[in-house]
């Protein structure tokens, strides 16, 4: 394998790789979402006008804002993805344990600098793409969203150099939303999609869909690569312009299917639940009995009818389940 060939299969190997992690995560671990409802289309609408937008003012800012903007937010993200997994308070000391990393690598140059930034950037894709994905973030929604991405892309970097600018604008930042492998990179927007697509496709329409959905992603990512290696693409690739009408395609076959539902999904419903079953499932949570030896503000983990794992945050509640030998994605609340 020539080494010309090798950067862009690492980096269709380690997409492949994210969207598998992000799928895992997706069944063993649930967000403890914000009390702000679920994704509607206006959010869609308010998230498209973002895109656009931010990288005009990135571009206007200097280096060390939009440096810190992006640490901000990504750091934010990772803290997010781990949190569930470890506990709050050891998921803060890693986050900040990665954050000092990025800034001493970068600020000294040093080797590793770019590992650091694409360990963060994926940590924070998972995070975000399970918090949309698990916060209602409808297939229809998604493919919206991937249609405006797919005419911003082609706009911004097949015929313009805006997407060309910024790379250049945030090369050598730390926290730089670019995941780089020997030298061939892919943005945060791409990789969040890429991520995002099968997580909405498995909660809406079950594994097969969500299956599906990761092999097409996957599938666009490696075609690009093998084209951009041949030398029949340029450096620059618009590839929401191609993934973007892959989404187009998969929502339309399910068009005539009704999603579920994030409460259908956390209990296992795989038909059309209506209103009331939705209370009755709710209700049967809260009916199962606390532990004895529960304290008075923990939280309990729910699955089949029983506590499964208990904690003093519902991410280490569902730890204590998954300790207990229970793979199911239980249902959360305090004692």
């Amino acid at each position: 394998m020539t080494p010309g060939w090798a950067a862009p299969a690492g980096l269709t190997a380690c997409v492949c790789a994210l969207i598998c992690v992000a799928a895992l995560y997706f069944d063993r671990f649930t967000l403890p979402l914000p009390p702000i409802g679920v994704f509607r289309g206006l959010d869609v609408v308010v998230l498209s006008v973002m895109v656009v937008l931010a990288p005009l003012g990135y571009l206007a800012l200097p280096k060390a804002v939009v440096g810190t903007a992006f640490g901000a937010m990504i750091l934010t993200a990772v803290h997010l993805a781990l949190a569930p997994v470890v506990g709050s308070r050891p998921a803060t000391v890693i986050t900040a344990a990665l954050g000092a990393a990025s800034l001493v690598t970068w600020a000294g140059s040093l080797v590793g600098a770019t590992a650091v930034s694409d360990v963060e950037l994926a940590l924070a894709v998972v995070g975000v793409a399970n918090l949309w994905a698990q916060g209602g973030l409808r297939s229809r929604h998604v493919a919206a969203f991937a249609a405006v991405l797919a005419g911003y892309d082609l706009a911004a970097t097949g015929l313009s150099d805006l997407t060309g600018r910024l790379a250049r604008e945030v090369q050598g930042l730390p926290f730089a939303p670019m995941f780089s492998v020997s030298g061939v990179s892919i943005g945060l927007g791409d990789l969040l999609m890429l991520t995002l697509f099968p997580l909405t496709a498995t909660r809406a329409f079950g594994r097969s869909s969500g299956l599906a959905a990761g092999v097409s992603g996957a599938a666009v990512t490696a075609a690009l690569a093998l084209l951009t290696w041949a030398g029949l693409l340029t450096s620059a690739v618009p590839l929401m312009t191609v993934l973007g009408p892959v989404i187009a395609v998969h929502g339309g076959f399910h068009r005539r299917r009704p999603e579920r539902t994030v409460l259908q999904w956390r209990t296992g419903a795989v038909g059309d639940a209506g209103h009331s079953d939705h209370l009755d499932a709710l209700e049967a949570v809260l009916a199962v009995p606390v532990p004895p030896s529960a304290p008075a503000d923990a939280w309990l983990a729910v699955l089949n009818g029983r506590v499964v794992g208990v904690g003093l945050s519902p991410g280490l509640a569902r730890r204590a389940a998954r300790e207990n030998g229970h793979s199911g994605v239980p249902s959360v609340r305090q004692a």
